[in-house]
């Protein structure tokens, strides 16, 4: 009975491992550096999104900024974020615009060198280049 019971435990533990290795295998794909071309319909220079493992950080416009990125096939969630705090007389408006929108998207389309985020609602919320 001892021995049935540490395989089956082994036997789990193995599974849950190659579950969590098949939800992660989508972000390879989004690895890399992104520059923002539209943020919620607008165009938008300036801004980048660097994606690593468990990690985002880039430019938002004025300001650095890093937080937690966590992908599956369908899904994706960033954040929280932090972020430096200067100054940029013109540019605060869209620095807010392009973190809230990486902070609410919900879902993805990866399609060649276009990433684009969208909400919960389904509507873009913003588009990047490779």
């Amino acid at each position: 009975m001892k021995v049935r019971r540490a395989f089956l435990v082994a036997l789990s533990g193995t599974t849950a491992l190659a579950l969590g290795f098949a939800a992660a295998s989508a972000a390879p794909v989004l690895k890399g550096s992104w520059a923002a071309v539209t943020v919620g319909g607008k165009p938008m220079s300036g801004a980048t999104l660097d994606i690593t493992d468990a990690k985002v950080s880039g430019k938002s416009v004025c300001n650095g900024y890093r937080g937690a990125i966590a992908v599956t096939e369908k899904t994706i969630k960033i954040g929280p974020l932090a972020s430096t705090r200067m100054m940029c007389a013109g540019h605060m408006e869209d620095e807010a615009a392009f973190l809230k929108a990486l902070q609410s998207s919900t879902s993805y389309k990866l399609t060649a060198d276009t990433l684009e985020l969208a909400g919960a609602d389904g509507a873009t919320l913003a588009t990047f280049k490779r």
